[in-house]
């Protein structure tokens, strides 16, 4: 199995999941299974790139599975973003995971505040009203809106591709 078969395979799934989780807002229970599908067969055959002891792989997943859960439970992050960027770590060769995890933590911030910007411009005078009439929880809906995390995913991934060419052969 090569980086690039791992790159455009995860490409075209992060592409299809990005679509849906756009139409939908969801994001279903197969995607997540399909990566530990995926992860159980690389761990067993993936030659070069899956090395090292299994356990190895959950770290990143495990950590962000429990902030994810946290920032779920803030209603922050949805309940498949959450299961589904945590089991996406396992689809990746454990070398290139710190790496990728800070692409995506950058472009996370960065689409966080593009949506803030917008929320706030767009919805300027109903927050003057509301931070007038100190309705902060009110404020708090009004200015932070959710956005489908999956695309975010994709421009992290297509970044890190575009970041890691020379490794992708």
């Amino acid at each position: 199995m090569s980086l690039l078969a791992i790159y455009v395979g995860q490409l075209f799934i992060l592409a299809i999941i990005s679509l849906l989780d756009i139409k939908t807002r969801k994001i279903s229970n197969y995607w997540p299974l399909l990566n530990f599908l995926f992860w159980g067969v690389a761990m067993a055959g993936g030659g070069a790139l899956f090395t090292g002891p299994w356990y190895s792989y959950l770290l990143y997943p495990i950590s962000i599975g429990t902030t994810g859960y946290l920032l779920y439970l803030l209603s922050i992050a949805g309940a498949g973003d959450v299961k589904y960027i945590s089991t996406f770590f396992l689809t990746i060769p454990l070398n290139f995971h710190y790496d990728f995890f800070l692409l995506l933590l950058y472009v996370t911030i960065l689409v966080s505040i593009i949506n803030l910007l917008i929320n706030f411009f767009s919805n300027f005078s109903e927050m003057i009203v509301l931070l007038k009439m100190r309705k902060f929880s009110a404020l708090f809906k009004v200015g932070v809106r959710k956005f489908p995390f999956a695309p975010v995913i994709l421009l992290a991934w297509m970044l890190w591709g575009w970041m890691n060419q020379g490794k992708i052969h």
